[in-house]
């Protein structure tokens, strides 16, 4: 999970996909901030969905008690170009497997369940399939922010 703009974004992938990576080519090249490095929480609010640091960050240790609305959600891929496309509902499967559930509980997997699709239609949610470099990272901001880094955002 990082902030920029007051924004945050979430990079979802199976492990070795390049979250990591992301985030810190994000940080480096487009002064984002990244609040967790494992788990982030989601919150449903009135004004839409929210991510939040978690104290689960993984071996990166990163944890920032920060929040911020979610701009996008960004599922990766390695690849040996980069190319950025909007997904549809077939994110359901991939964004299922990077949540943690209880799978016993029927009543709590309907919940899960619930709150997917209702993420799946109020924020914007793209398959990255990127190199890890600077160009897959600009290209995914510009995906989500509409400008080029640097452009004014107002």
């Amino acid at each position: 999970l990082v902030r920029l703009h007051g924004k945050a974004v979430l990079f979802c992938g199976a492990s070795g996909a390049g979250k990591s990576t992301q985030a810190s080519l994000w940080q480096e090249h487009l002064g984002a901030e990244i609040l967790n490095g494992d788990r982030t929480v989601i919150q449903r609010r009135k004004d839409g969905f929210w991510g939040s640091g978690s104290p689960w960050s993984g071996t990166s240790g990163i944890y920032v008690p920060r929040q911020a609305p979610i701009a996008g959600i960004i599922l990766l891929e390695q690849a040996p170009e980069n190319t950025i496309v909007p997904v549809g509902m077939d994110a359901f499967k991939a964004l299922l497997c990077e949540t943690t559930v209880n799978t016993w509980d029927p009543a709590f997997m309907a919940k899960i369940t619930d709150l997917i699709c209702d993420v799946m239609t109020q924020v914007p949610i793209y398959r990255l399939r990127c190199r890890p470099d600077e160009a897959a990272a600009k290209l995914a901001y510009q995906t989500i922010f509409g400008k080029e880094h640097g452009e004014c955002l107002l």
